[in-house]
C-alpha cells in the first residue's frame, strides 16, 4: 500500500523541507560542489591515509585502522595527523565478507569527478558495513563519502549499513539493493547528506532507513538528514522509506517518494521527538 508522506502514526513535529534540487543517484549538485570544496578529496592530505590499491586490500585498510598497526600492504601516510580516512579507488570493489568498523575513520572515494563503488556480495545473511561502538557512547564516528554502496548479486538477505552505539555519516552517496534494509541504526547518531536511499526492501519497519533509539532516556540520539532522496523502498512494516523508533528526528530538504509499506509509506515515527 502506497501511503502518503506522513504515514498512519506520524503526529510527532517532523522538519520537512521543500526537497533538494538532485543530481544523478539523488545527488544534490551544490552540496556536492559545496562539500567536495570544504571537505574535499584532497582534504585527505590532512589525514593519516590509508590507500587501497593492489598492494592494500579494503579489509586489510579497516584492519589498519581498528588496530592501528599496518596490516599486509597497507601503510598509514602522515602518520602524525589525529584523522584517519581510507581512500578507496574509482574501479569498484567487490567483497564477499562483511566489514566491521570499530574505530573513527572516513571511508572516501578518491576522485572528485566519479563516486567510488562498494559492491556487496555475501554468501550469507549479514550486514555489509558495520559500525559498532562496544562502550554504546558514540566515541566511534564513521564517515561514508563520495560512495556507491550497493548489493546487485549474492545473497540478497543483506543490510548495508548497520549501526550501534556509534555516530555514523553518510554523504555524497548512494545506497541501494539491499534486502534487509538499507541502513539499521540502534542506539546511534545518524546523519544522511547530500545522499539518495533507493531500492531496498525488507520484512521489518524502514525498509530505507531504520532508526532505533531504544536508549533514549539514557543517550538520546539523532536522526538528521538533509539535501537527499528516499525513494523505491519497500517494507512489510511500517515505514517503507523511514522508520522512527524513539531518539530525534530532523528530515530537511529531504525528497521522500515512491516508497512503499503497510503503513506510512513514507515516514513512520513511534515515540521521540521528531
Amino acid at each position: 500500500m502506497h501511503e502518503p508522506f506522513w504515514g498512519a502514526r506520524a503526529s510527532a513535529k517532523l522538519a520537512v523541507m521543500k526537497p533538494a534540487v538532485l543530481g544523478p543517484r539523488g545527488t544534490s549538485l551544490a552540496a556536492f560542489a559545496a562539500l567536495t570544496v570544504s571537505l574535499g578529496i584532497h582534504g585527505s592530505a590532512h589525514a593519516r591515509t590509508v590507500t587501497v590499491n593492489a598492494g592494500c586490500t579494503l579489509p586489510d585498510a579497516v584492519n589498519t585502522v581498528n588496530t592501528q598497526v599496518p596490516t599486509s600492504g597497507c601503510a598509514f601516510r602522515n602518520r602524525a595527523q589525529p584523522d584517519d580516512v581510507i581512500l578507496l579507488p574509482t574501479e569498484a570493489l567487490t567483497l564477499t565478507a562483511p566489514l566491521e568498523f570499530n574505530r573513527s575513520v572516513t571511508v572516501r572515494g578518491s576522485s572528485s569527478t566519479e563516486r567510488s563503488t562498494l559492491l556487496a556480495e555475501m554468501t550469507i545473511d549479514s550486514f555489509f558495513l558495520r559500525v559498532v561502538d562496544p562502550s554504546n557512547t558514540g566515541s566511534v564516528r564513521v564517515t561514508f563519502d563520495n560512495l556507491n554502496i550497493e548489493r546487485q548479486t549474492g545473497n540478497p538477505n543483506v543490510t548495508g549499513i548497520y549501526a550501534f552505539g556509534a555516530v555514523v555519516t553518510i554523504q555524497n552517496s548512494y545506497l541501494g539493493g539491499f534486502r534487509f534494509n538499507g541502513i539499521v541504526s540502534d542506539d546511534s547518531d545518524l546523519s544522511i547528506f547530500s545522499s539518495t536511499i533507493d531500492n531496498n526492501s525488507s520484512f521489518w519497519p524502514g525498509a530505507g532507513i531504520q532508526f532505533n533509539n531504544a536508549s533514549f532516556q539514557t543517550r538520546p540520539t539523532l536522526l538528521d538528514i538533509g539535501s537527499s532522496s528516499i525513494s523505491n523502498n519497500s517494507s512489510g512494516g511500517p515505514g517503507g522509506g523511514v522508520y522512527i523508533s524513539d531518539g530525534n528526528a530532523s528530515i530537511h530538504e529531504t525528497a521522500i517518494f515512491s516508497n512503499l509499506s503497510i503503513t506510512g509509506g513514507g515516514v513512520y515515527t513511534s515515540g521521540g521527538n521528531s
